[in-house]
């Protein structure tokens, strides 16, 4: 590597907007010039180290949709019926058109009900 004599010089800023780095550079490159002494050499970096591989994705269960085929359409039905008649059954606890009134069993049996929608659908293909 080269060894740096002489002065830094500032590009195409003043001293007012320099950052402190250059201005100390700065000022010690003017600071070498008479007694023969060198600024040292810029550090070398080590490079970046290269990923390690990766697992391998599992297979996907592409054939196992294809040996079990679609959801039968009940299923479906109800899937979608639970999810609506919960919303339903909330919908009619808040308007107070559920005999007894408004009542929390109401609000928790529709958002059971949801609820059990919801998971029907992890079973959905």
């Amino acid at each position: 590597m080269r060894q740096r004599t002489g002065a830094v010089s500032i590009r195409h800023r003043t001293v007012a907007t320099a950052s402190f780095v250059e201005l100390l550079l700065f000022s010690a490159s003017w600071a070498c010039i008479g007694t023969g002494a060198t600024l040292p050499d810029m550090p070398v970096s080590k490079g970046r180290k290269k990923a390690k591989k990766r697992p391998a994705p599992p297979p996907t269960k592409a054939e196992s949709v294809k040996k079990k085929g679609p959801s039968p359409i009940w299923y479906v039905i109800l899937m979608f019926g639970l999810m609506g008649g919960g919303v339903l059954v909330i919908v009619l606890n808040y308007i107070g058109i559920l005999p007894g009134g408004t009542d929390n069993k109401y609000l928790m049996g529709g958002l059971g009900a949801i609820a059990i929608g919801f998971g029907m659908t992890l079973n959905y293909r």
